[in-house]
Order: C-alpha cells, then sequence, then structure tokens
C-alpha cells in the first residue's frame, strides 16, 4: 500500500517524484471544506508525514496553494508537467503558513504535498484558487541582458490582480544574476517576475522586499562565495536550507579538538560544548 512507503532519499528525480505523488495520491481531489489533517499513519517523504492531493489546470493558469495551521509548521511540494523539480515552500503565506503561486508552463495533472517542516501531525486547511493567465502574451516584446526597453501602459492592456499588465520575454543562462529595474514618472510602478523554476510569483512594489539569490542564501550559512551547487534553483536552496552552517560546525569540531587534547571525553560531554558554540555563535551574528 502506498502509505506504508519509506522515503529516505530524494536527488532532484521530477519524474520519481510524480510517480510517488500519484501512489500517495489515490486521485483525492482537494477537500470541498478545505479541512484536512497530518495523522500518524500518513506516508513519509523526507522524513516528513504528507499527504497528496491532485488538481488539473490549463497552460497559462496562476495557481495560488495555500496551506494554513495553527497546529503544525506547513510546507507545500508541488509537481507536474513542465515542472522538473518539485517546487516548494515553508513560509510565503501570511505568518508561518506556506503557499505556491507559480505560473503553468503546461497543462495537466498536478500534484501538491501538504506536510510539516518540523514533522508534526495535526489539522490543516489546504485552499488552491485559479486565475487564467493564458491572455498574458509577451506580443513580441523581449528583454535583453543589458539593454533597456520602452513602453506605455493603457486601459487596452490586459490585466492581474487590478493592475494593467504588459509582458516581456527575458532569456538568460542558467546561473545568471538577473537585475530587473521598473521606472516610470507618470505612476507608481509594480513588477511581476515568474518562470517554471521559481515556487511563487515574484512581486515587488519599490525594491524593499525581494528573494534571496542562491549565493546570498549561501554566504548566510556561511558556505564559500567560490561554492557551486547542482541543479535548479529550488533544488540548491533545499541543499543549503538543510545543510549546517559551516562556521559553527568548525566552531563545533574546534571545541571538541580541544577537549579532546586533554584527554579523553564522554558522550555526556559533547551536548554542553555544542550549546556553549553555538550560543557564541549567535552571539557573533
Amino acid at each position: 500500500m502506498a502509505s506504508s512507503r519509506l522515503v529516505k532519499n530524494y536527488a532532484g528525480d521530477g519524474a520519481w517524484f510524480r510517480s510517488l505523488a500519484e501512489g500517495i495520491a489515490a486521485e483525492r481531489p482537494f477537500p470541498e471544506d478545505r479541512r484536512a489533517s497530518l495523522e500518524a499513519n500518513a506516508p513519509l517523504f523526507q522524513d516528513k508525514r504528507v499527504q497528496a492531493w491532485e488538481f488539473r489546470a490549463p497552460a497559462g493558469a496562476h495557481v495560488q496553494i495555500d496551506m494554513r495551521s495553527s497546529a503544525i509548521d506547513p510546507y507545500l511540494l508541488m509537481v507536474g508537467p513542465g515542472l522538473e523539480d518539485p517546487i516548494t515552500d515553508d513560509d510565503s503565506g501570511d505568518r508561518r503558513n506556506a503557499r505556491l503561486s507559480p505560473i503553468l508552463s503546461e497543462g495537466g495533472t498536478f500534484y501538491v504535498l501538504a506536510s510539516s517542516f518540523r514533522s508534526a501531525q495535526g489539522p490543516y486547511e489546504l485552499e488552491a484558487s485559479f486565475a487564467d493567465l493564458s491572455h498574458l502574451s509577451p506580443r513580441s516584446r523581449v528583454l535583453r541582458l543589458g539593454a533597456t526597453a520602452n513602453g506605455t501602459l493603457t486601459r487596452s492592456d490586459p490585466a492581474m490582480e487590478g493592475r494593467y499588465v504588459q509582458v516581456y520575454e527575458l532569456q538568460a543562462p542558467t546561473g545568471t544574476r538577473v537585475r530587473v529595474r521598473l521606472q516610470s514618472g507618470t505612476f507608481d510602478t509594480y513588477l511581476y517576475v515568474s518562470c517554471p523554476d521559481l515556487p511563487s510569483m515574484l512581486r515587488d512594489d519599490d525594491g524593499s522586499v525581494r528573494y534571496f539569490s542562491v549565493h546570498e542564501s549561501a554566504l548566510l550559512q556561511s558556505f564559500p562565495p567560490e561554492y557551486v551547487f547542482s541543479g535548479s534553483r529550488s533544488e540548491a536552496m533545499r541543499q543549503i536550507g538543510n545543510a549546517a552552517p559551516t562556521a559553527v560546525c568548525s566552531r563545533i569540531a574546534q571545541a571538541i579538538a580541544n577537549k579532546l587534547r586533554n584527554g579523553p571525553v564522554a558522550v555526556s560531554d559533547v551536548r554542553p560544548i555544542v550549546d556553549l558554540v553555538t550560543s557564541e555563535q549567535l552571539q557573533l551574528v
């Protein structure tokens, strides 16, 4: 039975993940009353209890999946056509709730795995909303790296979330750091950015809020600046998030080595060393 599956390893194989989700989902549509619960007998994925839900959506749809709970820390994974790697989210919703809001490049059946970041059990709400964005097209508008494009928004342009929009296509090699600046002396600008590898559409009003880049996230985890991560952005961010800060590990190793120089160390002595070094590291930050 699918509920007895124990999954310990995941190497970014989207097809394998899809087959797992299909096995767990058992053609389970989203709950009509939005209510569900993670139970002790739920299958395990990456050492987390999960429930899989499926939905169908056309290409070009803007999907928003919200998972809310006051009992657990919601965590979402999604896979389907056009998504070679699962997209994930921990807390893009309000408070600590999870939200995915991708624009789908392909249509078909998609699977959402509802889980808890701390592998907890308890009730949650799951809601899906859809907005058909197939009418949004670049219409031969191309934004090239290092170039400037000019345009004029009019009432004849398509609208999204109550805003008139014009869509530009931007292509860049994998790993390229891109900065897009939208300026106007006539109106208050608002920028959307989306691509299949992003778990949610990026939104920016005044440049004050944005996602950390892979490079910035790695530096926060004290990885060397030249360190290179393999896989997509989602996969790289997962690797970084699952890693222990190298600076903290180094301090722990140094503290243990110093202790060993003074003689044998009991297992009971290691925990206080870890707590002490972690506290010192936090104070340094």
